[in-house]
Parts: C-alpha cells; sequence; structure tokens
C-alpha cells in the first residue's frame, strides 16, 4: 500500500514530479484519499472524488471526517489520533469497514486501506476507499436466507412469516416497503398477505381485482416487473399507486413450477431504480420465500393427514415439493458462492450448509406428524425417490442399479446413513461438477453395503467447503466400520465409492 503527499497551494507538486506515477494515481480504480495530520484532505484521485459525489478539486480542503457518518465522527477523530501516533500499513478487508457520506447525505458501505508515508519531515495518510455496497448486499442475503429458514422451523402464523419475508426483503434492498402477496379466494384476485412497517400495515387484506397489480401480473406470468415510478405507473393497484413512492420491483413467488404469489418491493420517491444485481438477490430470495409459503402449507396438510387413511402418500408428496425446492435454493446459494470472494464466499457456503439441515430437519417433521416412520419404507424405494429428486437438480436422470438384498439386509440407521451420504454426493455433483452423466450402483452382499456414485464432470472443487464435506461422508462412513474413496476418472469425472460394515 502506499500514500501520496500534497498539499493546497502546490497541488501535489512530489506526484507531479514523477509523471509515471502521477498517470497511475489519476486512473487508479479505488478511491484514493490523502490526508495530513490534521485530517484534512490535501489530495484525492477521480474515482474519490466520484465515490462520494463530488466535482473535480472538491474534496481538497475537507476535513476526512465529513465524509463519515455525523454520529461516527468523534470516534473516528479519535482513531485517526491513535493511528497517527502509532502508524501502520492496514490492507484492504482487514476489518476497517464503515460507512462513508456521499455529497447528497446518504451513506454506503466502505472498505478502507491506510498507508502511512513521511516525505520532507511531514507525515501523511493515504487511504484507499472502496465501496462494498455489493459485498454487503449478499451478507445481508444470507442474513435474510436465515431469519427465513428460522421462520420455517418455528411455526410462525400465516401472517407472522408473511410479514417477515417482507421485512427482510425490504431491509435486503434497503427499500421504503415490501409486501407479499397470494391469491385470494376470490377467482382471479390478488391479496396482500404480509406489508412490512407499521406505516403500511393497514396494507394487510387489500383486494386487487384481475388486471389492476403488478403482483398479479407477476403471479400469473412468472415475469418479473420493475417500475419506474410507482405514483405514475398504469399497471398497479390504485391504493399502491396513492402511496406516492417511487421505483419498484415486483418478482413471482414459484416452487417447483408452482407459483403462489408475488413480492413487491418499493423505493422512497426520488431514488434510484433497482440494479441487475438487487433483481438477482431478490430473485434468490424469493426462492426460500416459496419454501416459506409451501411450509405452512405443509403443515396444514399434515395436520389433515392424521384423519385420512393414505397418510404416507400424502407425506411423500409433501416430501416432494419442499425437498425438492430447498435442494434448488441450495444450488443457487452455492453458485453464488462462486461468484463473491474471501469471507463473504465463506458464509454462502456455511449458509448453504444450514440449508441442509434445514432439509433434514423438514424431513423428521413429516416424518413424526404423519406417523408413519420412513424407515417402514423399502429402502430401494427411498433411493428411487432421492436419485428423481437428484434430476431436478441436474436437469437429466442419473442410471441405477443395485444388486443383494438390499431392502432386507440394512438395519434402520444404516439406512438413514445410507440415504444421508447417497444424499450428499449427488447434491455436490448437481452443483459442482457439471455432469452430464451420473450412475448410482448399490449393493448388498453378507458382510458390506457398498454405494458407488459416477460422474463425467469437472472433478470436486478446492477450498475449505469440499474439505468439510468429504470428511462429513467419510466420518459417517466411519461410524460404520467402512470407509470412503474418492476416484478421478480418465478422461474426466469422479468415482466415489461409500463402503460400510453391516451388522452381524
Amino acid at each position: 500500500m502506499f500514500g501520496f503527499p500534497g498539499d493546497l497551494t502546490s497541488g501535489g507538486a512530489a506526484i507531479e514530479a514523477l509523471p509515471g506515477l502521477a498517470a497511475l494515481f489519476e486512473a487508479m480504480p479505488d478511491g484514493i484519499v490523502v490526508v495530513d495530520q490534521d485530517g484534512t484532505i490535501t489530495r484525492c484521485n477521480p474515482a474519490a472524488e466520484v465515490l462520494f459525489g463530488y466535482g473535480p478539486g472538491g474534496l481538497a480542503g475537507m476535513s476526512v471526517e465529513e465524509l463519515i457518518p455525523t454520529d461516527l465522527r468523534s470516534a473516528h477523530a479519535d482513531h485517526r489520533s491513535r493511528f497517527a501516533a502509532d502508524p501502520y500499513r492496514r490492507p484492504m478487508g482487514s476489518g476497517l469497514r464503515i460507512s462513508g457520506v456521499r455529497s447528497d447525505r446518504t451513506t454506503f458501505p466502505i472498505d478502507v486501506s491506510l498507508a502511512p508515508i513521511e516525505i520532507g519531515g511531514q507525515r501523511f495518510v493515504g487511504a484507499f476507499v472502496r465501496d462494498v455496497s455489493e459485498a454487503s448486499r449478499v451478507e445481508l442475503l444470507l442474513l435474510a436466507v436465515s431469519q427465513i429458514n428460522r421462520a420455517l422451523l418455528a411455526a410462525l402464523t400465516p401472517r407472522e412469516i408473511y410479514a417477515q419475508i417482507a421485512r427482510e426483503a425490504r431491509l435486503l434492498l434497503g427499500a421504503e416497503l415490501g409486501t407479499v402477496s397470494i391469491p385470494s379466494h376470490r377467482l382471479g384476485h390478488m391479496v396482500i398477505a404480509g406489508a412490512d412497517d407499521e406505516d403500511y400495515a393497514y396494507l394487510t387484506g387489500l383486494d386487487m381485482e384481475p388486471g389492476s397489480s403488478a403482483a398479479g401480473y407477476a403471479y400469473e406470468t412468472g415475469e418479473i416487473v420493475r417500475i419506474h415510478d410507482l405514483a405514475l405507473s398504469d399497471n398497479v393497484h390504485p391504493d399502491g399507486a396513492a402511496l406516492g413512492l417511487g421505483p419498484a420491483i415486483v418478482v413471482p413467488i414459484a416452487a417447483d413450477g408452482e407459483a403462489i404469489g408475488a413480492l413487491s418491493i418499493v423505493r422512497a420517491p426520488g431514488q434510484p431504480d433497482f440494479t441487475e444485481l438487487e433483481q438477482t438477490l431478490l430473485e434468490i430470495f424469493s426462492s426460500t420465500v416459496a419454501v416459506a409459503m409451501v411450509a405452512d402449507r405443509t403443515r396444514n396438510q399434515l395436520a389433515v393427514s392424521r384423519l385420512v387413511s393414505d397418510q404416507h402418500r400424502i407425506a411423500s408428496d409433501l416430501d416432494d415439493v419442499v425437498i425438492a425446492t430447498l435442494h434448488k435454493i441450495g444450488a443457487r446459494l452455492d453458485r453464488l458462492a462462486t461468484l463473491v470472494p474471501g469471507i463473504v464466499r465463506e458464509r454462502v457456503e456455511t449458509t448453504s450448509e444450514d440449508l441442509r439441515n434445514v432439509i433434514v430437519e423438514l424431513e423428521r417433521e413429516i416424518e413424526d406428524l404423519t406417523h408413519a416412520p420412513l424407515s417402514t419404507v423399502p429402502v430401494t424405494t427411498r433411493v428411487r425417490d432421492m436419485v428423481d429428486h437428484a434430476a431436478i437438480e441436474l436437469g437429466f436422470q442419473p442410471t441405477l442399479h443395485w444388486s443383494g438384498p438390499i431392502d432386507s439386509h440394512i438395519s434402520a440407521e444404516l439406512r438413514h446413513a445410507l440415504l444421508e451420504a447417497l444424499g450428499d454426493i449427488l447434491h455436490n455433483i448437481a452443483c459442482h461438477s457439471m455432469a452430464t452423466r451420473v450412475g448410482v450402483d448399490i449393493s448388498v452382499d453378507a458382510l458390506s453395503l457398498v454405494v458407488s456414485v459416477s460422474d463425467d464432470g469437472v472433478g470436486i472443487p478446492e477450498g475449505p467447503a469440499s474439505a468439510r464435506w468429504l470428511n462429513r461422508l467419510a466420518s459417517r462412513a466411519r461410524e460404520h466400520g467402512g470407509e470412503l474413496s474418492v476416484v478421478e476418472r480418465r478422461p474426466s469425472g469422479c468415482l466415489y465409492e461409500w463402503r460400510v460394515t453391516l451388522e452381524d
């Protein structure tokens, strides 16, 4: 890291004395702000002026504290004084995450690296400033997903779930209002099932006639609706237009191809339109919303299933919808992890792992509420179901072969271990391998159970998430006196062999 000294009268003569260095200073994509020991900005590059919303020369002579929110300025001045007394290089991403203030007084998250230098007996500090709004949005997405997953397992009322969905989505995009709309009992009508913020609570229960709302259009067509100005748009409900709000975005909520509702997010008047990144984050979030809404319906159907004789068939149907949807969300989170750096990627991977725990919890809930333990179902049936679930993620049907007395020679405990291991392997292949062919082979003899899965993909990605996953698979095998082996195939692909010892 490095900093560039200068002063208001010389215009930074030390930089201009080295033309190549001056050109680099001007061309740097990160904002560079140079301050003296009093905290006065003596020089900055064009990127810094754009970042904070000032014209050429607009930052020169200002106190650096003016670029910090008012309530943090005193603490920042203290921090700057301590840094001046014991200066050291602080690289980008080392934890100095604060908010910056633009010329229009709006705030945004920034990451700052510092580089102390001394020239001509004078001390200066060069601050490299980077807008980390996008990374912060991804972190908010993970928090929102986590909150909805908790609501999913907390058995909240539908109104509570819908209100929380609206609130998390509004916070995710820094908006003024969030609402969730679902089909009304009246044919073609939509109703607002949840609205965030006390000022807009009265919107809950609002009935919208066919063709009168963007939410209805998104629900019917499955298309995303973007509105530049809610107050001036023709395709919103009159009550929505009367709110006097600004840009809006409406995304459909769908699970496993079935339309469930629509999620609407609206900003205050005069705020910018939603970006492509924000739209992507909202689409991922809406997938989690779909699970929450399906789960609510699942609980109601499970309660009814106690009164009918065909309990297991109903539980299996619900399992197909909920678990398949959760796997899709997990796959989208895994793909998101490849698009973001460093600690944010680790948080995405952790959230994906948490989601798999939610899958296990939901399977147990379905099993308990129906009073039809899954252990009574032939393991071959469960394996077929799991391979069919994997086909949804993969986009093609894996082949399946087995040999030996599988249903009669496997204990309930080992059966669960088999299904968890097979599910983990298939999920990892679907998320990371880019395979076009997958084969599953399960065999049982008098001594052992062997689960072999082969693919023609690109192999296992490097990184801590893959290491944790393989360790978990191997540990599961060791618990039953077995082992895991993974062999890279030629010209491409992997062969996973999960082998365990049968109980006497």
